[in-house]
């Protein structure tokens, strides 16, 4: 088998899958989609894929991969949300979302980042 590309994830995730699959846990389909995709997903956590982001197709794939996936490669361990979202804790070093309901205080920047629209998930 060649390697998986963002078609090949688009047409497993949306085509082969069903949608109960995609958040029920299921070692069986939680393999499955470690072996097909977990090395893509690694690229991709490396940074390796940011060119896919560049097209519509390519950038789902690139999500799936980044935010969805890692939850079946990785279920039960803290590695499972290791793409979500990446961003924010590589510039803040947390979920500033997530201040309020574990009692910490925002910062200034947190705060303005959080008025920001698109910033919230």
């Amino acid at each position: 088998m060649s390697d998986p590309g963002a078609p090949d994830l688009l047409r497993f995730w949306f085509e082969v899958c069903q949608p109960a699959q995609w958040f029920r846990k299921d070692p069986a389909f939680d393999q499955q989609v470690r072996e097909r995709f977990g090395e893509l997903s690694q690229r991709a956590l490396a940074g390796e894929l940011q060119p896919w982001a560049d097209q519509p197709g390519s950038a789902l794939a690139l999500v799936l991969l980044l935010d969805q996936l890692p939850r079946q490669l990785r279920r039960d361990q803290p590695g499972a949300f290791a793409g979500r979202h990446r961003d924010v804790i590589a510039h803040f070093g947390r979920f500033p979302h997530r201040n309020g309901a574990l009692g910490r205080s925002s910062s200034a920047e947190e705060l303005a980042f959080l008025e920001q629209p698109g910033s919230r998930f």
